[in-house]
C-alpha cells in the first residue's frame, strides 16, 4: 500500500492540489521534534473555521479521561494557528506539529486518522490516510461517504458534523 499513498501523492502534487486538513490521534509519544518533521515544505492541512479542528481540541479534552495516553496531533497551518494553539494550551495530549514534509512518516506515526469538516469535495488526505491502511473516522458531508464507501466498525466510520462523543468513541475503539 505504500505504493499508492506515494502514487496519490505524486498526482496531487502533480495537479498543484493539497490536502485541506489532518488530524490525526496515536497512543504513542509524538512530538513536534520527531526526525519526520523536520524541513516541511508544504501544509499537511489547513487550520480553518470549515474545517473544524476545534471539534477535535474538544475530543483530546474527553480523551484525557477515557483513554490519557493518547495524543490528538494536527498537522497543517492555517488562519487559525495561533487561535486552535491558544485553546489547546491546557490540553497536554494536544500537539501541533506545523506543516509535513513526509506524509507517509506522518501516516506510519499514527494509529488512526479523523476527519472532522462541515463542508468538503472530496478531500485526498482522507484517500491517503485509507491508502497507508489507517482506520478513519470522517464526517458524512460532501463527496467523502462516497470516498469511505460501506462503513466498517473498525476502519471506516462516518459520522455527522460536530458529534464529539462519536468521534471520541470511535477513536477509543481504534486504538
Amino acid at each position: 500500500v505504500p505504493g499508492m499513498v506515494a502514487a496519490i501523492r505524486t498526482f496531487g502534487e502533480l495537479l498543484h492540489l493539497h490536502p485541506h486538513f489532518c488530524t490525526l490521534v496515536t497512543s504513542g509519544e509524538f512530538t513536534p521534534e520527531d526526525d519526520f518533521l523536520e524541513a516541511p515544505e508544504f501544509d499537511l492541512g489547513r487550520l480553518d473555521a470549515v474545517k473544524r479542528q476545534s471539534d477535535l481540541l474538544l475530543v483530546a479534552e474527553r480523551l484525557l479521561h477515557v483513554a490519557p495516553s493518547a495524543r490528538v496531533v494536527i498537522g497543517g497551518d492555517g488562519p487559525l494557528r495561533d487561535q486552535l494553539r491558544s485553546r489547546a494550551a491546557s490540553l497536554p495530549n494536544v500537539v501541533f506539529v506545523g506543516p509535513v514534509t513526509d506524509q507517509s512518516a506522518y501516516y506510519a506515526a499514527i494509529d488512526a486518522f479523523a476527519l472532522c469538516s462541515e463542508h468538503e469535495a472530496a478531500p485526498l488526505v482522507l484517500l491517503e490516510a485509507m491508502a497507508s491502511g489507517l482506520p478513519v473516522v470522517a464526517t458524512a458531508v460532501g463527496g467523502i461517504p462516497e470516498l469511505v464507501g460501506v462503513p466498517r466498525e473498525h476502519s471506516r466510520v462516518l459520522v455527522p458534523v460536530g458529534d464529539i462523543d462519536r468521534i471520541t468513541a470511535t477513536l477509543v475503539q481504534f486504538a
